[in-house]
Formats: structure tokens, C-alpha cells, sequence
């Protein structure tokens, strides 16, 4: 059955960007997994974000992936998990501030969040695709026939893929969408406003399984910009940083995470594909996939 306490803390950005806190590491501290097992309470900040993390709009419920995972460790440890939704912008402050004692994200391992949390081990790589007018597929399926064909590209502002496309290929007509709506990008392309909608690999495929009237393209090993998802801790937790890698770890090995995964619909990556290059930029240039 799946747990009703949930607490909510005012969402303040929604869309995947990155996030500076101000925290640093404060030496070592051993408190907060005793301070769980005594309290009898696991407290989680989590953002929505399918299929990791789902919230029925009318009941509250979570579920996804993380969720069953987080629910498996609260079990074995005997205690009550509480949720409290936050946001990509004060997450690193919920656990800073005590709120929580673990962020399940889901949230990309990136430098700038690395300055204000520690990151426990990787658990998916998501890349970046795209979407065009059903039947345009052919048109712009590769970086080449994007450069030589100039289409209009919509990128959320902030978002990997407008900084993309601004660094290596500046020439380009970027339609640059504000607000905190993964799909504008992708509702952009619906609408004509632009050719092809770049988002994360995840929004991009339940967003055309709900549009017919575009298709996927970037959708396989040729995604762009691939990151690793992970949770995270507080920099001085460094005994509950190994116990929650080393139940992540437990699940992954005994193939309970799997298990998990195999009832949602979007298949997440578990390791890195090979890095791919933009074309005639092999020798000297940063990686498309592989993150920054």
C-alpha cells in the first residue's frame, strides 16, 4: 500500500535546470541515520518527474521507480517514509535545512549541484531528443542535416539544450521558450512555431505518445547531451551517504530495481552508451553524450 503522508513545499521551477546552492561540507557527521531508525521516519524530498516519480493528480499518490525503491529501503529499515515535493531550485536548501534528509530527485548529476550536495551513485543516464511533424522524421534525424537544412529549434530557456546549441552551432534559428513547461518546446512544433523541439528523452517520448501529429527523432543511441540521474544527501552525511549507496547498490544487484522498473513504460538507460562527437568536430571538441 502505498504511503499518504506527503508535505508540500511551494514549487518555485519545475523545468530540469541547474541549481547553485550556497552550502559546503561541514565535516562529518553520523546523526542522521541513527536520528531515522530512532524517529521511526524517513523524510524524502522528491520532485515529479515520470516514470521516476509520479503523483496522481487527484488523489496525491506517489509512485514510479524511485518511489518503490525509497519505499523498499523504509521498509527494511522499519520506518515511515514522509514526502515533501520540492523543486530543482531548493532542493539542495530542503536538505541543507534539515527538511529532508534525502533528495530521490529526480535530478541530474551536474557540477554547479555538486558544489551544494553530495550525489550518491548514478542510477539512470537520460539524453535529450526531439520532435518533429510526423513525416519530417527524415529531414532532421542527425546534427548534419540539422546544420544544412537551418530548421527552427525549440529549446527551453536554461535547459541543456538551449546552451547546446547556442555554444556549438550559434549559426542556428533557436526559438527560445520561457516558463517551466518541459513540453513548450514540444508544443511548439504542434503548433508550427517551430521544426523541432528538443527536450529530455523521457518528456519527449510521453509527449508524442499522446501527440500524433509529430514523431521522434534523437530518440535511440543518437541522443544528445546524456546525464546521469541520482539522489542526494547533505555533504556532512557522510555514514547515511554509504548506507544509501550501499541499499541502491543491494537493489540493483539482487535485481529488485529492475523488478521495479519493468512497471512503468519508459525504459531507463543503466549505463553509459559510447560518446558521440557533433560531425567534423571528432578531434577537438566536447562530447555530445557523455555530459559536462
Amino acid at each position: 500500500m502505498r504511503r499518504s503522508s506527503v508535505v508540500l513545499v511551494p514549487l518555485l521551477c519545475v523545468c530540469l535546470i541547474g541549481c547553485r546552492g550556497k552550502g559546503s561540507p561541514s565535516g562529518t557527521s553520523n546523526q542522521t541515520l541513527p536520528r531515522v531508525l530512532k524517529a521511526e521516519e524517513l523524510h524524502v524530498g522528491y520532485l515529479v518527474f515520470d516514470p521516476c516519480v509520479r503523483k496522481d493528480p487527484s488523489t496525491g499518490e506517489l509512485s514510479g521507480l524511485f518511489i518503490d525503491a525509497v519505499e523498499y529501503i523504509a521498509e527494511q529499515l522499519k520506518v515511515r517514509p514522509v514526502y515533501h515535493e520540492t523543486n530543482l531550485g531548493n532542493f539542495a536548501a530542503g536538505l541543507q535545512s534539515g527538511q529532508f534528509d534525502l533528495s530521490i530527485g529526480p535530478t541530474y548529476r551536474t557540477i554547479p549541484r555538486a558544489t551544494s550536495v553530495a550525489f550518491c551513485r548514478p542510477l539512470a543516464y537520460i539524453g535529450n531528443g526531439a520532435v518533429v511533424e510526423r513525416g519530417n522524421g527524415r529531414k532532421f534525424d542527425s546534427l548534419d542535416k540539422i546544420t544544412s537544412t537551418k530548421p527552427r529549434v525549440a529549446v527551453l530557456q536554461g535547459q541543456a539544450m538551449e546552451e547546446f546549441f547556442r555554444r556549438r552551432f550559434p549559426e542556428l534559428q533557436l526559438v527560445s521558450l520561457s516558463g517551466s513547461d518541459l513540453t513548450a518546446p514540444l508544443s511548439a512544433v504542434s503548433a508550427g512555431q517551430a521544426d523541432i523541439g528538443f527536450m529530455n528523452i523521457v518528456t519527449v517520448r510521453g509527449y508524442a505518445a499522446a501527440h500524433p501529429e509529430v514523431e521522434v527523432v534523437f530518440g535511440g543511441e543518437d541522443q544528445l547531451e546524456m546525464l546521469a540521474l541520482g539522489w542526494s544527501v547533505r555533504y556532512e552525511d557522510f555514514q547515511w551517504w554509504q548506507f544509501i549507496n550501499t541499499s541502491l547498490d543491494y537493489l540493483m544487484s539482487t535485481g529488485r530495481w529492475m523488478e521495479f522498473q519493468a512497471k512503468y513504460d519508459i525504459p531507463l538507460l543503466h549505463e553509459l552508451p559510447p560518446i558521440r562527437y557533433p560531425p567534423g568536430r571528432e578531434s577537438s571538441q566536447a562530447p555530445v553524450a557523455g555530459g559536462e
